[in-house]
């Protein structure tokens, strides 16, 4: 999956969950991408999951590790998959307008001042670890600020399934 994909994935299936929950789409950013490709690399270099110090941008991460080296396909996050994931702790959010360590992936993605966001994924030189990052400006999970940027959703929501590609009509005659 490249960056472009990795980025049209994620960000519609974010702007799908916002929906829900009544807050405005996200604009991809080059910028923000770019800055998550790179902590994507770190991470993966590292081959540990930590966040970076930024404070000028929201942070999620997501990964997966499998125990052998091989065909990573089933292992690697879209960015539908970790959209998901990071809106799953949806489930542990009580909406009392506080942060919740439990579910900070998902108000950070919520988060109803945030406009802008980019995405960036590496995989370990072992081959067994894939990181996903995203990165959100203005950063959310702001202290103060969660009963206005984190509000329940305005309907049921089931798990996000991205749309098919359109197919061409066009034919190849051999």
């Amino acid at each position: 999956m490249t960056g472009r994909k990795l980025n049209r994935d994620a960000i519609a299936a974010h702007n799908y969950f916002r929906a829900a929950h009544g807050c405005p789409k996200l604009r991809h950013d080059k910028n923000l991408e770019r800055s998550a490709q790179k902590w994507a690399k770190e991470l993966a270099t590292a081959n540990r999951l930590y966040h970076s110090d930024a404070k000028t941008y929201g942070e999620n991460l997501a990964f997966r590790w499998c125990s052998g080296k091989g065909d990573l396909s089933g292992m690697v996050h879209s960015g539908h998959e970790a959209s998901q994931m990071w809106y799953d702790e949806v489930a542990c959010h009580n909406f009392s307008g506080q942060f919740s360590s439990k579910s900070g992936h998902f108000s950070q993605l919520i988060w109803k001042s945030t406009t802008k966001c980019g995405f960036g994924r590496a995989i370990s030189s072992d081959g067994k670890s894939a990181y996903v990052v995203g990165h959100y400006y203005p950063p959310g999970n702001v202290q103060g600020q969660f009963a206005e940027n984190v509000p329940r959703a305005k309907r049921p929501v089931k798990q996000y399934t991205p749309k098919p590609k359109k197919q061409s009509n066009a034919c190849l005659i051999l």
